[in-house]
């Protein structure tokens, strides 16, 4: 691991992400208190952090939406759901990391193509357009084999190599 990104919107408070090793060691990766929406640059190590195989990752993530919150762009406050802007809220923590073998690069370059594909099901879902929605509804026809009118994660895999096979992704 050679560095980490926090990165969270307004509602932001404070955000801790730990390593437990294989042999059950916790390692504090980053740990922001008073999170600050304007400082979302990577964090670099001095040095570099193994992580083995078996290496569990947690984010601990917390959000205050009251109006004690000086950063708080809804006076008073409103419910407020995920999403990609500013006025949304989110979290997620990218990490710069060397696989140790050409193995693990091939299993992080299939990880990183299936988070890709999962955006892309997760926003597309959400789309209002039209056209959005019909793809939707073609997504859902095909894929959605419990019927519960969504993807769930044991869905997404067939989903994910339609999309690769044809090249929509």
């Amino acid at each position: 691991l050679l560095g980490i990104t926090p990165h969270m919107h307004l509602l932001g408070k404070d955000m801790k992400v730990t390593a437990t090793l294989p042999d059950g060691a916790p390692k504090t990766l980053i740990s922001v208190r008073d999170w600050d929406f304007n400082w979302q640059e990577e964090c670099e190590y001095k040095n570099r952090i193994r992580l083995p195989k078996g290496t569990r990752l947690d984010a601990a993530i917390a959000y205050d939406n009251s109006e004690g919150n000086r950063n708080n762009p809804s006076k008073p406050p409103k419910v407020v759901k995920w999403g990609p802007m500013t006025t949304d809220e989110m979290a997620a923590m990218t990490l710069t990391v060397i696989p140790a073998r050409d193995a693990e690069l091939a299993e992080l370059k299939a990880a990183k193509r299936a988070h890709a594909v999962d955006l892309f099901i997760d926003r597309a879902q959400e789309d209002k357009r039209a056209s959005s929605r019909e793809r939707v509804q073609l997504m859902m026809t095909n894929f959605d084999k419990n019927t519960n009118g969504k993807l769930d994660p044991d869905e997404r895999p067939a989903l994910r190599a339609f999309l690769e096979t044809t090249g929509a992704l």
